[in-house]
C-alpha cells in the first residue's frame, strides 16, 4: 500500500473485510472490453421494445382510469392514480380529450377550496 492508493470493499464479513486495491487503468480497460461486446443494433431494437411495451402498459392503464370512472366505479383522485398521474388535473385533461363528461359538482369544488386552504394555511 502506498499513501493516495484507493480500494473498494471487496468482501466483508462479521470479522473481516477484504480491501482491492482500485486499479483505474484495468478497471477502465475493462469497461472498454465490455462495451466493444455491446450489439448496439440489438441494444437499440431491446430499447425501442421496452419503450412500447412501457406505452401501451401506459395506454392500458389510462383507458381503464377512463372506463372506470365513467362508469361512476371510481372518483377522480382514484381515476388519476391509477392512470399514474400525479395530481386530479392531469386526470381531468385526459377525460377532456376522450370526451368524457365530468362529476364534479358545486360541493366538490367548495372541498378542493377547502383542502387548498388548509395547506396554504389560509
Amino acid at each position: 500500500m502506498s499513501p493516495g492508493d484507493e480500494f473498494v470493499i471487496g468482501e466483508a464479513t462479521s470479522d473481516s473485510i477484504l480491501l482491492k486495491k482500485r486499479d483505474l487503468r484495468t478497471i477502465l480497460e475493462g469497461v472498454i472490453k465490455e462495451a466493444e461486446k455491446v450489439d448496439l443494433d440489438k441494444l437499440e431494437k431491446d430499447v425501442e421494445e421496452e419503450g412500447n411495451r412501457i406505452a401501451r402498459e401506459k395506454y392500458r392503464k389510462r383507458s381503464l382510469a377512463v372506463e372506470l370512472y365513467r362508469e361512476g366505479r371510481l372518483s377522480l383522485g382514484k381515476a388519476a392514480e391509477l392512470a399514474g398521474f400525479r395530481s386530479k388535473w392531469e386526470m381531468l385533461m385526459l377525460l377532456s380529450e376522450r370526451g368524457v363528461p365530468l362529476d364534479y359538482t358545486a360541493d366538490d369544488a367548495k372541498k378542493d377550496l377547502q383542502t387548498l386552504e388548509s395547506v396554504l394555511g389560509r
